[in-house]
């Protein structure tokens, strides 16, 4: 087994990961064995909206894991594709800077993201609780993608 599999699974069996899971915060949806490593899609609970979805699933690349940081996509499970722009979730303001198609469809825009953080140093003071360092586990970026579909800017109709 890979090192970076072997991390990841690891991290997912511990309990900060488990209470996610315990809690109906998040669910992997890829199976144990993780067949198509380094991608595994990981379904995340979203705030009970009327006719908003009641979870998004992300695809992440976790390649080199936790050495290097993930990236995610928002996936379609159904299409096993890149989720369609008009179901991205929405907000007023960071929601929407966070889930921008328009920027990369790839990867969100935040400072645990592999992608975005080319290219944006300043982050690391700016956001030292998630630009993501080689401690970190899976959690963290679940921890930021759960809060902002849990929280009042979140509005996805």
């Amino acid at each position: 087994m890979s090192v970076d599999k072997g991390m990841f699974k690891k991290h997912v069996s511990e309990a900060p990961f488990q209470n996610g899971v315990d809690q109906g915060r998040w669910e992997i949806l890829s199976n144990e064995d993780f067949p198509e490593w380094p991608k595994v899609i990981i379904r995340i609970r979203a705030r009970a909206k009327k006719d908003n979805p009641d979870f998004f699933s992300f695809r992440f690349d976790l390649n080199d894991y936790p050495s290097t940081p993930p990236t995610c996509c928002i996936w379609d499970e159904e299409k096993k594709a890149i989720l369609e722009d008009s179901k991205w979730p929405k907000g007023s303001t960071y929601v929407s800077k966070v889930f921008n198609p328009g920027w990369k469809k790839e990867a969100l825009y935040c400072p645990c993201d592999r992608i975005a953080i080319a290219g944006h140093d300043n982050w690391k003071t700016d956001h030292p609780d998630y630009y993501w360092k080689s401690d970190f586990t899976i959690v963290k970026y679940l921890l930021f993608i759960y809060d902002l579909l849990n929280s009042d800017d979140y509005a996805n109709s």
